[in-house]
């Protein structure tokens, strides 16, 4: 069964206030100004979630959106641009300066439904030969495995930890 923004929403919904922190739904106009500027589409799966929870925390680990701070997405994309190419959408910092990434390349003239999820190292010179780790084929799977999957391996929905067997 493939996975979709719905299921994982229904699932992020679980999490008790106290591990889930969601922001408000994106504005429209953030989105249109930031793929204006830089002439790139993001996927429609990463869109229709950011018009539910346009980024979020969960237990530390935080989702960018559209926020309009230094930790937004569109603030994070013109800082890190010059190392990272134009098609690499940093969404998730890892806490040691390199990120989580949608790499949006095959969304040129039209939005594509998802893309891959890759892993780009800060300071590392990536070439055609030796490109950036691909973690997931969506941004659905990349936010079920890191985030939800992930957390719920440690502690339960309402941040109880979970004792190992």
């Amino acid at each position: 069964m493939s996975c979709t923004i719905n299921d994982v929403i229904k699932e992020l919904q679980k999490f008790s206030d106290e591990m889930f922190e969601a922001n408000s739904p994106l504005v429209e106009a953030d989105l249109k100004a930031f793929e204006t500027k830089y002439k790139i589409l993001l996927p429609t799966q990463f869109v229709n979630f950011l018009n539910t929870y346009n980024g979020f925390n969960l237990m530390g680990n935080q989702l960018m959106g559209f926020m309009g701070n230094e930790n937004s997405i569109d603030a994070v994309y013109a800082k890190e641009h010059g190392p990272m190419p134009k098609h690499v959408v940093p969404v998730l910092h890892d806490g040691s300066g390199s990120y989580y990434c949608l790499d949006i390349s095959e969304n040129t003239a039209e939005r594509t439904e998802t893309c891959a999820v890759i892993y780009w190292e800060s300071g590392y010179r990536y070439t055609a030969d030796d490109a950036p780790e691909t973690v997931n084929d969506s941004f659905c799977e990349f936010v079920k495995e890191v985030f939800i999957d992930w957390t719920l391996e440690d502690y339960d929905y309402e941040g109880n930890e979970i004792s190992p067997s």
